[in-house]
């Protein structure tokens, strides 16, 4: 059974008090957050109680879908505005198959983090052109931040990762 509790925290150093709001739910999955005050803590409180008898906490759990299935969500998304061309959507849809999905697929979402990104940057600039990995980037951009706006990561990781350059010849 879930179950949300409050823990008074007191700073050895500044002797500060602030509240913690601690919950673990059913499928393991477990988080905290400290307020400044305990009427905030009792709001919290009250508000994941709210959530979890609805249902409607999802928190991390929706993290650890497979990056594969954030790519399926975004793609259905995106690829049904009537204003995009045909040519840009089979573009976009070559290379999230051929760039971009075989590197992250069955990975949870919230596991990926800016080193791998930044790794599969890397090497997708030895093996293609400057165009195809800032298209590309973009798509991966696009996905993470479809999971952030769904609540699924605190961040996208890809933010994080500076903009490859031309190179020079």
């Amino acid at each position: 059974m879930a179950s949300v509790g409050i823990r008074r925290r007191v700073s050895r150093r500044t002797g500060l008090v602030t509240y913690q709001v601690w919950w673990l739910l059913d499928d393991g999955s477990q988080g905290a957050e400290t307020v400044a005050s305990k009427d905030q803590a009792r709001a919290l409180a009250a508000q994941k109680r709210l959530q979890i008898t609805r249902d409607t906490w999802h928190g991390r759990r929706r993290g650890r879908l497979p990056f594969s299935t954030w790519a399926d969500l975004w793609w259905a998304d995106w690829s049904a505005d009537p204003h995009r061309s045909p040519h840009t959507l089979v573009m976009a849809e070559s290379r999230l198959r051929n760039h971009v999905r075989p590197v992250f697929v069955d990975r949870p979402i919230d596991r990926i983090g800016p080193a791998e990104i930044r790794r599969w940057q890397t090497q997708l600039a030895a093996a293609t052109g400057h165009a195809t990995v800032q298209q590309c980037r973009s798509l991966l951009l696009r996905i993470f931040q479809y999971a952030v706006d769904e609540g699924a990561l605190d961040a996208n990781p890809v933010r994080k990762v500076a903009v490859p350059k031309r190179r020079a010849d």
